[in-house]
């Protein structure tokens, strides 16, 4: 059975898709920490060209505070935790499919016992019809 045969590359690649999806999440946060920074800087500016417009102000405070309450995450921040988490997701996966083998093995012998003997009938069909076999 083909995925059987692949399962190593399949799970190598569920455990490279998950390393993966740790930098992706990780260049997000990244990418969210310098929206917020460059809001704030253009707030910071805007405050000092309309000379303390209370508005502005306002929104300078809000982004202070919350630029103040976020941090630039590193890209391996969290690393050793998605490498257990995806080894875990690993593990799982392969012990579902060896668990899952024999049923389906099982399946599969049933439903090529079926077409043999379906083949075998239509074959003494032909051969009994006196119809010429090929």
């Amino acid at each position: 059975m083909w995925f059987y045969e692949n399962l190593g590359s399949i799970v190598g690649g569920l455990f490279a898709t998950g390393v993966g999806l740790h930098f992706f999440v990780r260049s997000q946060e990244r990418n969210r920490y310098r929206s917020l920074r460059r809001a704030y800087e253009n707030a910071v500016g805007e405050t000092r060209a309309l000379d303390g417009d209370p508005a502005a102000v306002v929104r300078e405070a809000e982004l202070y505070r919350a630029f103040m309450h976020s941090w630039l995450p590193g890209w391996f921040e969290g690393f050793g935790r998605c490498i257990r988490t995806w080894l875990k997701y690993c593990a799982a996966f392969a012990l579902l499919a060896l668990f899952l083998k024999g049923p389906i093995e099982r399946g599969e012998a049933e439903i090529a016992k079926k077409q043999a003997r379906a083949a075998a009938a239509a074959k003494a069909r032909v051969a009994g019809s006196g119809a010429p076999q090929r």
